[in-house]
């Protein structure tokens, strides 16, 4: 049988718009023409009108981009602003310069008070805002503190502050936080944040600039406690504070030979023998000494500790392993103190010898090593090599 012929739909009609209208002829333009029977060529395949509705709806909607933030706080200043502006444009010039006065701005024209109290009102509003991000710092920064710290920590933290029963952390961090409310946590942390951004200002600013600042503020930039604390660190970092000490001589390690194992032994037994003869002598030089002094009674003892500028009480008792009655002193421990001293006097004589035996330029290149000016004579340069020794020891004995 033959195929029922194809009936064209009619066309839609009704009211288009320009754009609407050139899309649909574009459509019918760029749509191929089907191939078949004679009775269906020439004719337009047309969609369904579901999908065009569809696509063009597609197209008519675009994404709208999103307000960020910032821009939504720059529109609603806009905003205030204007509708602000309008409103202080309306009110008569003298109870403006009231208003004006009463933020303490200057007078001036009318426009110009305009704008400096929009000015005044969008700082007043920005510091309101700057407030309150800044509580909200402070108690997010503290909420993170508590939250850091371990479960003990946390416990211990609620029993030093009074909190008690069986909580959970989170619960902890909520009784903790409303403490540190109660006892104005916020207020204390908000006044440690000014105090930190002001340091923090002022470390910027150079040092011509921070004098500026104290001569208009009338403050004292040469405050007496930082120049001590100042000098003290640089003579720390210098050295001075360190344990003094004294040059000795080195002796000199003998010279390891590859000599035979019993001339080393002979030739140490012979240096030994040598330094136990001189210690005997020594022992009797001190017996002797001892023995001499030992002659004088207590109140002679006395008298030469005095004359030397030493206390024959304080030194006695000092000197002496027991305990004495009040006011008592024991002969023996005068007898010891005063050995000292004159051991002390004969060293210092020998050490005098020693310098005198020295070439005078050995002796001027000792001076300059210790940093002492050399002087003319050479008694002089022994004198100050001793005196520059007697320092040390002072200082060493501060020490």
């Amino acid at each position: 049988p033959a195929a029922a012929p194809v009936e064209e739909e009619a066309p839609e009609v009704g009211f288009q718009t320009p754009s609407r209208a050139r899309k649909s002829w574009a459509r019918a333009v760029l749509t191929p023409i089907t191939s078949g029977t004679p009775n269906t060529q020439g004719l337009v395949k047309k969609r369904p009108a579901a999908a065009m509705d569809k696509d063009e709806e597609e197209e008519l909607e675009e994404p709208q981009p999103q307000e960020t933030p910032e821009e939504k706080l720059a529109r609603e200043e806009e905003e205030i602003t204007s509708a602000r502006r309008k409103e202080l444009k309306a009110v008569k010039v003298d109870e403006l310069k009231e208003l004006v006065l009463s933020k303490g701005l200057e007078a001036g024209k009318k426009e110009e008070m305009v704008e400096l109290i929009l000015q005044s009102e969008a700082k007043a509003r920005k510091n309101v805002r700057d407030h309150a991000s800044n509580v909200r710092l402070v108690v997010v920064k503290k909420k993170e503190e508590y939250e850091a710290l371990s479960f003990d920590e946390l416990r211990k933290a609620c029993s030093d502050s009074g909190i008690k029963g069986s909580l959970s952390k989170e619960a902890r961090v909520l009784e903790l936080l409303r403490l540190w409310q109660e006892d104005d946590g916020i207020d204390k942390g908000l006044a440690q944040m000014a105090y930190e951004a002001r340091e923090a200002e002022l470390s910027a600013k150079d040092t011509q600039g921070l004098f500026k600042l104290c001569e208009e503020k009338g403050t004292n930039p040469y405050v007496k406690e930082v120049m001590v604390d100042r000098i003290v660190k640089k003579e720390t970092a210098a050295g001075k504070f360190e344990r003094p000490t004294l040059e000795e001589k080195k002796v000199a390690e003998p010279e390891k030979t590859t000599e035979d194992a019993v001339e080393a032994v002979l030739a140490n037994e012979s240096e030994r023998k040598k330094r136990i003869e001189l210690e005997r002598r020594q022992q009797e030089a001190i017996a002797a000494k001892k023995k001499e002094l030992r002659s004088n009674n207590i109140e002679e003892l006395k008298r030469i500790l005095t004359e030397r500028g030493i206390d024959p009480f304080l030194a006695a008792s000092a000197n002496s392993s027991n305990t004495t009655s009040p006011g008592r002193i024991k002969k023996d421990d005068l007898v010891d103190v005063l050995y000292g001293e004159v051991m002390k006097d004969e060293a210092i004589e020998a050490k005098k010898n020693g310098l005198r035996a020295m070439p005078t330029e050995d002796l001027k290149a000792l001076l300059a090593s210790k940093g002492i000016d050399p002087v003319a004579k050479k008694e002089g340069m022994v004198e100050a090599v001793m005196a520059y020794e007697k320092k040390c020891k002072e200082d060493m004995e501060l020490f």
